[in-house]
């Protein structure tokens, strides 16, 4: 697996959870993910019109998502959604079977609304 980029997520416990750095600039995920690099980006649901239109600044498309998770900002009082998208390799190992607790219910927010308490 490539790089891992996470957007909507600033914790510094990301390094914990994932094992690694994560980038968190929005500019260079939209860059990976329209170059077909193989990586991984997580995105809160609030990000994806600005993660849209670096795409479209590209001339690249959303890929399909992996799979979304629903969390909760203990710290703010605020459900947060993010969605996993894959790129570069056209599909995850044969073996891995997304558990259905993480399909994507709902489609993404078409753009970004104003960030509030949660972000």
């Amino acid at each position: 697996v490539g790089p891992i980029g996470v957007v909507g997520f600033r914790e510094p416990s990301t390094n914990f959870v994932l094992g690694r750095n994560a980038e968190t600039n929005l500019e260079t995920i939209a860059a990976r993910m329209a170059g077909g690099e193989e990586s991984i980006a997580v995105v809160e649901d609030r990000w994806h019109g600005d993660l849209q239109k670096q795409l479209e600044a590209r001339d690249a498309k959303l890929p399909a998502r992996a799979g979304c998770v629903e969390a909760f900002n203990v710290m703010r009082g605020c459900p947060l959604t993010f969605s996993v998208y894959v790129t570069g390799k056209p599909q995850l190992d044969p073996g891995c079977k997304l558990r259905p607790e993480f399909t994507c219910a709902a489609p993404p927010p078409a753009s970004s609304p104003p960030r509030g308490r949660c972000h």
